[in-house]
């Protein structure tokens, strides 16, 4: 994408914005450049101020400027996935999770608390390419996923009964963070950068329980093609449009219910599945 973002008086927030975005050919300065950036950000005292000609930040933004170089960050995620949206028309794009199997990706379009992004970052230490914790973009042709190399995220602490060994790999990718949340910097051959695609291999949908082995459970094309439409952003094409692409996507791969309880079970059926 065509947009370049000065950082004015935030060095730190510069560095920690070319850490998240991975593969993105983008300009990212602290000093001002010889013509005008797309996005200017700006530390005034103890705030960060947007200035930008065509780019309109949030309503809380506008309201409250954030005080943190990690809000900043997190603020700036979101509005990626927007820009990509607004300026890649023939692209879908989902609320999903997603890891690469073998030559494929199998999506997890859920919704939160159904423990994706851990679940995710552990298939991650188990060797599996992540492209997306939380954003996929789905191509216009081919219907394959693509990663937008944005980092994950994950919320902390981590869930009781966390293994050590999944303590220790996150600690070793800490990137930046928060009290409450912290980046993931997975490293080159653990995440896919932008541009990234593979076909996708299933839809599996995740419903974790308190207790009970992990198991499939068969999910019809409405079903899935319903869970896709409500993740979906990318709406400016034609809603029929819209539904005759997820449908296609939906009808051609298997899409499973897995519910679990523990993610090692859940990593150990899915490798069984798709592997």
């Amino acid at each position: 994408m065509d947009i370049t973002i000065d950082f004015r008086n935030c060095g730190d927030l510069a560095a920690d914005m070319a850490l998240l975005l991975r593969g993105w050919e983008c300009e990212i300065s602290n000093t001002p450049q010889a013509r005008a950036a797309t996005l200017t950000i700006e530390k005034k005292r103890t705030r960060y101020h947007w200035q930008s000609r065509t780019l309109v930040p949030t309503d809380a933004w506008l309201r409250r400027p954030p005080h943190t170089s990690f809000s900043v960050l997190c603020e700036l995620q979101y509005d990626w996935s927007d820009w990509f949206v607004a300026r890649n028309r023939g692209f879908l794009c989902l609320h999903s999770a997603a890891a690469r199997f073998g030559a494929g990706v199998v999506l997890f379009p859920c919704d939160q608390k159904a423990g994706k992004s851990v679940l995710t970052m552990q298939l991650a230490e188990a060797g599996h390419e992540v492209f997306g914790d939380d954003v996929v973009a789905v191509t216009p042709r081919g219907a394959r996923a693509m990663s937008l190399g944005l980092l994950p995220r994950l919320r902390l602490p981590h869930p009781e009964g966390t293994s050590q060994s999944f303590i220790a790999f996150m600690a070793a990718r800490r990137g930046p963070a928060s009290e409450h949340y912290q980046y993931v910097a997975l490293r080159e051959n653990e995440f896919a950068g932008f541009g990234v695609t593979a076909p996708v291999k299933a839809i599996v949908i995740l419903e974790r329980v308190p207790h009970g082995p992990a198991t499939f459970t068969p999910l019809d094309t409405g079903e899935a093609v319903k869970q896709l439409i409500r993740k979906n952003f990318a709406e400016a094409m034609p809603v029929a449009d819209i539904f005759a692409r997820l449908h296609g996507l939906a009808r051609r791969v298997p899409k499973l219910r897995l519910r679990y309880s523990n993610g090692a079970d859940a990593i150990a059926v899915l490798q069984k599945s798709f592997s």
